[in-house]
């Protein structure tokens, strides 16, 4: 009886690398399957190709003004995207539109107004938060666009609110999580001033407003206010209840807005 015997593949068998970072020597000097120069990468088997370009991204010059570093900052939690430039004098414009894009006129708008004697900058990410030095100016900490709170904890109380607040129901997880089939529930709350009922939002950086999404209209009369803590629960001042709808909060979608305390 006869046994056909079938050899296995080459394993060993080379296999062109395409692409990698070679920096020393130009990439028409490499020989065939050595690493050339790639930036901007993108993988693809059986190596790395270089990303599409842009070939202008801006019609209209920012004056005489040069630009020093270039930083794309993307978030993790939901889909945000900006293009920073640190431009010569000092300030940091934010893109108009994102690249493939070309905007028609400037570069952007200004979001930082920056000191004189700027090195390049430093830019970095943390927690969807964008962290940005120039060797001059106070380092600056960006959320993006409408950004996730921290915290959210729905306090029922039968006392005068500690100092550190121990009870409460965490629904962070919920407000947090960009589905709409998860809510933080507010049935039943009480008001702060009988009961000592509230509403506890923590936010990694400062913030002057907060917006909700209201998935359960609320149709019973009640106001809503915005305490912060400077050593004692206060009131914010200019407080805005985008929220309201004939006397009632949480009726809709909306914002609760409030003036930066100086304090």
């Amino acid at each position: 009886m006869a046994t056909e015997v079938k050899p296995l593949a080459d394993i060993n068998k080379a296999v062109p690398f395409r692409g990698g970072c070679n920096t020393a020597i130009e990439p028409d000097l490499l020989p065939f399957g050595a690493y050339s120069m790639v930036q901007n990468m993108r993988g693809l088997h059986p190596g790395m190709m270089q990303r599409k370009g842009c070939r202008k991204q801006h019609t209209v010059n920012d004056g005489s003004n040069e630009v020093v570093t270039l930083f794309q900052f993307g978030k993790g939690k939901k889909t945000e995207r900006h293009l920073y430039a640190q431009m010569g004098d000092g300030d940091v414009l934010d893109a108009t539109t994102e690249p493939p894009g070309v905007t028609t006129g400037a570069f952007g708008s200004e979001v930082f107004s920056g000191s004189s004697g700027q090195i390049p900058a430093s830019w970095g990410v943390i927690n969807d938060h964008v962290l940005y030095s120039n060797g001059v100016d106070q380092h600056q900490i960006s959320p993006g666009d409408d950004p996730y709170v921290a915290q959210v904890v729905v306090y029922r109380g039968d006392g005068a609110i500690p100092n550190i607040p121990t009870m409460g129901e965490d629904f962070t997880e919920q407000a947090t999580d960009g589905l709409t089939t998860t809510v933080v529930v507010l049935g039943s709350l009480a008001t702060l001033a009988a009961d000592y009922d509230c509403i506890f939002i923590r936010t990694t950086l400062p913030a002057t407003s907060i917006k909700f999404v209201v998935s359960k209209a609320n149709g019973s009369a009640a106001g809503a206010a915005i305490k912060y803590w400077n050593g004692a629960w206060t009131d914010v001042s200019g407080f805005t209840d985008g929220t309201s709808v004939a006397g009632a909060t949480l009726a809709q979608d909306g914002s609760m807005s409030w003036t930066a305390p100086t304090d």
